[in-house]
């Protein structure tokens, strides 16, 4: 004999299995509303997407360059391509350099940086040296100053005299490395005035050493 209340149990589960189905099966008028109110969203939202404007990076705005100072205008005058403030940084190394190069008596290293008529007499300097076996230490503790001082075409080379203001150290030592000249617990201020030429019509950008003296003269 069937159990009545197992039928009715699974008479219960039959029917609840109808009305879900049913319930999955259709789409309401809410339903069809909420999907046509999704739908207008999206297009509406590429509309807006599609006619906002770009918004494109500002071009950076450029700084005025300062004026060239008087003195490399009178460059600038034979060398359009002139640039004043790197060749002030140039001649601060280029004037380390060569020091020291002429104080280790390293002159191939210098050479393409110096006019033929000075290097010799940096050769005669430091033969002489070696001859007498002394050695010469400098130390930069630092330039205080390179400024020009005259610039203008001379014949037919541009030239431009700058003067140096530094802090070395330097020493002179004979062949049993006793102290011959200079203290090396001293800093010596130094002055210089070092010319620095090219050629008038010359492409070659670089400039050499064509005149040194003791700015203290």
């Amino acid at each position: 004999m069937i159990d009545p209340i197992l039928l009715f149990f699974v008479g219960l589960a039959a029917f609840l299995s109808y009305k879900l189905f049913s319930v999955l099966g259709t789409r309401g008028g809410a339903e069809q509303k909420d999907a046509e109110r999704l739908r207008t969203h999206l297009s509406q939202t590429e509309k807006e997407e599609t006619e906002a404007p770009l918004n494109l990076p500002e071009e950076p705005i450029e700084k005025p360059k300062a004026p060239a100072p008087a003195w490399a205008e009178k460059v600038i005058e034979h060398y359009p391509g002139f640039d004043h403030a790197g060749f002030v940084d140039g001649a601060k190394s280029a004037y380390e350099m060569i020091v020291q190069g002429f104080a280790r008596g390293d002159l191939d290293r210098i050479r393409p940086f110096v006019d033929p008529s000075v290097m010799r007499t940096f050769e005669i300097a430091v033969t002489g040296r070696e001859n007498a076996g002394q050695t010469m230490d400098v130390t930069f503790v630092g330039i205080e100053k390179a400024e020009v001082v005259s610039a203008g075409k001379r014949s037919d080379h541009i030239e431009i005299v700058v003067e140096y203001r530094s802090d070395q150290i330097r020493v002179m030592r004979d062949r049993d490395g006793n102290i011959v000249d200079g203290d090396p617990n001293r800093i010596d201020l130094v002055r210089d005035r070092w010319t620095y030429s090219r050629p008038a019509g010359s492409t070659d950008p670089n400039w050499v050493l064509s005149a040194t003296e003791n700015a203290a003269n």
